[in-house]
């Protein structure tokens, strides 16, 4: 098992003659092996008597030492969580290099700068959202087993080409038996493309490269129309009791859930009860935070979504956790939508992610076409910035949406 550690240390073989303090070291073990590196920071006696080894700090208020000890700490956190899968891919130098930033420009491999990239400009910007971070880590991941099954991870920046672009743009397309990879769509393979471009832009402004090659591959952004529900097949669902087990039953509900909020399957799955707000007027409403994109959702919510809430509000296998619906893992849910889908006749693969297709077409269906408000109702980001200043989605607004989608559902599904 790989197993990475770091400290610091002050060396007190190396202590300054001229200045009388100690500098302080950093040491990297990776399987066995160790590399050092002096930091810029040097002890005075004093303060060196207040060096604690187990925290590896100056055990003083207010030391600045500390807070530069901690910055790198930082840092190193944040290259274990990146490269947890691929710790192997390094050795004890390489990692010290890549943390402290001690390698020329044309030394730096591939993997060495994109990681230092992700460190810098992703993985503490504030302002990029959780689901930002993670899909940059995971584009990167597809990088780094793509880099290491070509035997590739020595490849320096310097060297990247169009071949090489080409060759990552056929990897993400195409299955490989070998990693048991299935290929991906090209509006997904766009995604990842598209952040290579970024990072890499930054090395063509760094001087490292003249030209970034990965602006040249070509991919469609046109994803293939999904499967959804029309409101027939909905009312199926529905009034589909006779037809399904009592297992089958809470699938169909955990799905039906979804249909009627918009929710995707993580945040219905993690949807508390503390994110509904029952008004005196009977008027209840969803407020919560997109998992994968941070974006804010607001509805009020229909009688059949507040229907399915009521009928678990008792559940004892719900309650301790304060969810709304039973939480079950996606695998799960899509085995038993394949088994509904069967029962009640509906020709195509129906997954938890259908749901949120279906709810997108029924908002249209029941005449709601305002797009701001569909973007609120589905928490979706508003690219209009002129709208974002001027034009404000109010709960009169979404009450209104509510309402004609509550008369579209009743009369279709009685």
């Amino acid at each position: 098992m790989t197993k990475l550690s770091f400290n610091f240390f002050p060396n007190r073989a190396k202590k300054n003659p001229k200045t009388n303090k100690t500098p302080i070291y950093l040491r990297v073990i990776l399987n066995c092996k160790k590399a050092e590196h002096r930091l810029n920071l040097e002890l005075d006696d004093k303060t060196l008597s207040l060096w604690n080894p187990v925290i590896m700090r100056v055990e003083a208020p207010d030391c600045t030492e500390n807070d530069h000890l901690d910055n790198i700490s930082t840092s190193f956190k944040r290259f274990l969580a990146l490269n947890d899968h691929h710790i192997s891919t390094f050795n004890a130098i390489k990692v010290r290099n890549l943390v402290m930033q001690l390698e020329s420009p044309e030394q730096i491999t591939l993997i060495d700068y994109i990681n230092k990239y992700y460190l810098k400009a992703i993985s503490n910007k504030n302002e990029l959202s959780k689901g930002t971070k993670i899909n940059y880590r995971k584009a990167i991941n597809h990088m780094v087993t793509f880099l290491t099954f070509n035997k590739l991870l020595n490849k320096t920046v310097k060297e990247i080409d169009n071949a090489l672009a080409d060759e990552f743009k056929n990897y993400l397309l195409n299955d490989c038996k070998e990693l048991n990879k299935k290929g991906m769509a090209q509006p997904s393979a766009l995604g990842i493309i598209k952040k290579f471009r970024t990072i890499f832009n930054k090395a063509v402004n760094d001087d490292l490269i003249s030209k970034n090659p990965f602006n040249l591959v070509k991919l469609s952004n046109k994803s293939p129309k999904k499967p959804r529900l029309n409101i027939h097949q909905v009312s199926e669902l529905v009034h589909s009791e006779s037809k399904l087990t009592i297992t089958e039953m809470v699938y169909k509900d955990i799905f039906l859930f979804s249909v009627f909020t918009g929710l995707a399957y993580i945040d219905a799955a993690n949807f508390k009860r503390e994110y509904i707000e029952y008004r005196a007027n009977g008027d209840v409403k969803l407020s919560t935070e997109r998992k994968k994109t941070g974006e804010f959702a607001e509805q009020f919510l229909n009688d059949f979504a507040v229907a399915i809430i009521d009928k678990y509000k008792n559940d004892p296998n719900i309650l301790p956790y304060n969810n709304v619906i039973p939480k079950k893992s996606n695998k799960e849910i899509n085995i038993q939508l394949k088994i509904i889908a069967a029962k009640i006749g509906i020709p195509f693969k129906v997954s938890s992610h259908t749901a949120r297709h279906t709810f997108r077409q029924l908002l249209s269906e029941s005449g709601i076409e305002d797009d701001a408000v569909i973007k609120r109702m589905m928490g979706q980001s508003r690219t209009d910035a002129v709208d974002n200043v001027y034009y404000e989605v109010t709960e009169t607004r979404l009450m209104e949406a509510r309402n004609r989608f509550n008369n579209f559902l009743k009369l279709n599904l009685g």
